[in-house]
């Protein structure tokens, strides 16, 4: 069951860049990325490395 969670988990927040992505190769500039994606980006990264 973790293993099918973490899975979807995964998944879901990765099919959640997917409009930022596009957005920016559109316009070519990152300058639509707003600092709180910025931010949870962070927070999410972080907390994957800590052990």
């Amino acid at each position: 069951m973790e293993q099918v969670l973490g899975e979807t988990v995964t998944f879901l927040y990765t099919v959640c860049y997917i409009p930022q992505m596009v957005k920016t190769y559109r316009i070519k500039t990152i300058d639509g990325i707003s600092s709180r994606f910025l931010i949870i980006f962070y927070f999410q990264n972080r907390d994957r490395r800590s052990p």
